[in-house]
Formats: structure tokens, C-alpha cells, sequence
């Protein structure tokens, strides 16, 4: 019997039940639920168990008040680019927070690191990944945010276990103030041609490849002897079940466990890193096009979308406003990938063999 598992966070419930783990099933094997399927709590986990919601506001209050107390010293080395604090000018861009999973967070003290990446033109937010500031700090999220502290805060390469000991130490001319400020001209850190080129947006004309695979509306997959069942969930990305050839199961399941971005940076503190599932693996994934993520005439399988984002670098979860967008794709690949078997004989040099067929998903 195969069942599936939802993490469902109760604002509502005291702090030690505040995370569900709940089992819905049976699943058909098919994409579905079994008629006689139920909801049934598993287990109750503390609140800080809970996966982080990328529109969660409850640090900003801290953040604000972290920021405040350092105003002095992040604008002598980065500019006005921080929307909270005195001073703001836009023109000179913005300075965005983002936060992930700390190592030094457990079931008992949730903690979170906090980055903050530079971007100036919100419809080129793609190069915030290569402008991360020198400058983040780890916050423990122990009682009501008004009271969160930021600790543990790398400024300029340099560490102090508080907002209040880097400034003393500013005040006592201890601290070295790096030239943080940011610029682009849209090129280096901007993937493919130049933005606003022509050549970017530009696709190469392709035929439709043939189709040897049948997918059904709720991810079965069919190939050769081959049959699977293809999922797109944020928890787990797109993932794999119930894979078998000729009737006989070959894996219960395939998917990842995680997934890390890694982007370049000049030194340690001025590199990007997060992982995508502390996040959403699939929630700030975008439209797959035919042509450039997959061969024109591939299938492709759809996901939900829930989480927009905003101009003003804001996001905002809705279940009510989802839609769908093209997640995955399903396609025989024509061979390029190498053989299936190939063979030399020794004293002639004849090359003969069979070309790989494989079934990307």
C-alpha cells in the first residue's frame, strides 16, 4: 500500500504540536487516491519543525531593528541601498534580504542565516545572485520577533558575535570598512547574451521529434515495456514512482533529497549558496519552453504555481491562486547521449553497434 506524506503547519496549536505530518491514502497507482483514501495524523512535531513559507514577514520587525542599530557603518560601506533604514535612494539600488536554514538551528531553537543579495532593476533580478553583500548574521527565532537578536553577523570578512560588539569595536577604529557599494552593466552577471538583445530572447527553429511515449493526464508514463508515474510536488521536486519493465517493479520511488544553488563570487563572503528545497523545488521554478529546455514534440507534464513576486521584491503564497505551468518535460532522446552497444573488431577496425535510445523525464 503506498501512501503520501503532508507537512501541514497549525498556527492554532501549542508550539510542541504546531507541525503535522499527516499520511493521505492509499494512492491508486495511477496519479490518484484510492476510494477508500483517508487523512491521518502520523505524528506531531514542534512549531520549529515547520518548512520555511518563502512569504513568511515574522522577521522583518527584526531585521528592521537589527539593521537600525548597524545603519552607521553598512551605509559608510555599501550605500543607501537598505529600504529600512535613513536615507534610502533606490537609484542607488536595493538591498534584499533573504534568509535559509542555519546549521546551528534544532527542534528546540530554530535559527535562521540571513544574506542580503544587491539588485537594482527588478526585471533583471537575475544578477542579485552574483552581487551578495559581504555582510549577513544568524537569528535565533526565540519568543515574539520584537525580541529576535542578530548574532554571529560577518561584516567585511570580519566576525562579531553582536550588532553591539561590531559597533564598539567600530567606535574603538578595529573594524576595516570595505568598499561594498554595486554596479552592473548587464553583462558578466547576466547569463547569454546581453540583456535586451536580440539574440537572447531568440529560439532556433526545430522539428517535432516523433512520439514513441503516452502520458496520461495524472503523470503515467509509458515507454516501450517501460512504466512509471511522474510527480511535481515544492517538497520534493519532480519525482519518480512506481517504475517497472515487463510488470515486474524496478524502484518504489526516485527523487532528490535536496538541491543546492551555488553561484561565483570573488571570496567565501561575497558567494550566493542556498538550497532549493529549504525554499520551494518548485515554487520559484518558471516555464519550460519547447525548443530550449526540451526538444520540440516532448510532452510536457504540469505543476501548480502558488507564490508570485513582486516589483518590491515581496512574495505572497496563495493556494487559491494557483496555476499551472510547464514543470517537466517527457521525450525519447535520438541517441546523442552515446550507444547501446558498440563493438571495433580488432583487425579491420569495422565499427558496428546499435544506437541509445533512452526516455528523458
Amino acid at each position: 500500500v503506498r501512501m503520501a506524506r503532508v507537512i501541514v503547519a497549525h498556527g492554532d496549536k501549542v508550539l510542541a504540536e504546531g507541525t503535522g505530518l499527516y499520511d493521505v491514502g492509499p494512492l491508486d497507482g495511477s496519479g490518484g487516491l484510492a476510494r477508500d483514501a483517508k487523512v491521518t495524523l502520523a505524528q506531531s512535531l514542534h512549531w520549529n519543525y515547520r518548512p520555511l513559507q518563502m512569504d513568511e514577514t515574522s522577521a522583518d520587525v527584526a531585521i528592521t531593528k537589527a539593521l537600525g542599530a548597524m545603519q552607521d557603518i553598512l551605509i559608510s560601506s555599501f550605500g543607501p541601498i537598505f529600504p529600512s533604514l535613513q536615507g534610502y535612494n533606490p537609484a542607488m539600488g536595493t538591498a534584499v534580504a533573504w534568509n535559509g536554514a542555519n546549521v546551528f538551528s534544532s527542534l528546540q531553537r530554530r535559527s535562521s542565516r540571513f544574506w542580503f543579495n544587491w539588485c537594482q532593476d527588478p526585471g533583471e533580478f537575475q544578477v542579485s545572485w552574483l552581487h551578495t553583500l559581504p555582510f549577513n548574521f544568524d537569528m535565533a527565532h526565540d519568543g515574539p520577533p520584537s525580541k529576535w537578536q542578530a548574532v554571529n553577523i560577518s561584516f567585511c570578512g570580519q566576525l562579531f558575535p553582536t550588532a553591539e560588539a561590531l559597533m564598539e569595536a567600530d567606535r574603538e577604529g578595529k573594524v576595516w570598512h570595505c568598499n561594498g557599494t554595486q554596479h552592473t552593466d548587464y553583462t558578466w552577471d547576466v547569463p547569454g547574451p546581453v540583456a535586451g538583445s536580440p539574440e537572447r530572447q531568440r529560439l532556433p527553429p526545430e522539428d517535432p521529434i516523433p512520439q514513441t511515449w503516452q502520458l496520461s493526464a495524472r503523470g503515467g508514463i509509458q515507454w516501450r515495456e517501460w512504466k512509471l508515474v511522474a510527480t511535481l510536488r515544492p517538497s520534493s521536486g519532480l519525482a519518480l514512482y512506481d517504475l517497472s519493465f515487463r510488470g515486474q517493479r524496478i524502484a518504489y520511488e526516485l527523487s532528490l533529497n535536496d538541491c543546492h544553488a551555488y553561484y561565483a563570487g570573488p571570496q567565501a563572503e561575497k558567494q550566493y549558496h542556498f538550497s532549493d528545497k529549504a525554499y520551494s523545488l518548485a515554487q520559484i521554478s518558471g516555464d519550460m519552453l519547447a525548443g530550449l529546455d526540451c526538444p520540440v514534440g516532448a510532452s510536457f507534464i504540469e505543476g501548480a504555481i502558488w507564490t508570485p513576486f513582486f516589483r518590491n521584491f515581496s512574495s505572497r503564497s496563495d493556494p487559491l491562486a494557483a496555476h499551472a505551468v510547464k514543470l517537466a518535460c517527457v521525450f525519447e532522446s535520438d541517441g546523442y547521449q552515446g550507444s547501446s552497444w558498440r563493438h571495433t573488431q580488432l583487425i579491420n577496425r569495422k565499427v558496428s553497434g546499435r544506437p541509445l535510445k533512452v526516455l528523458l523525464v
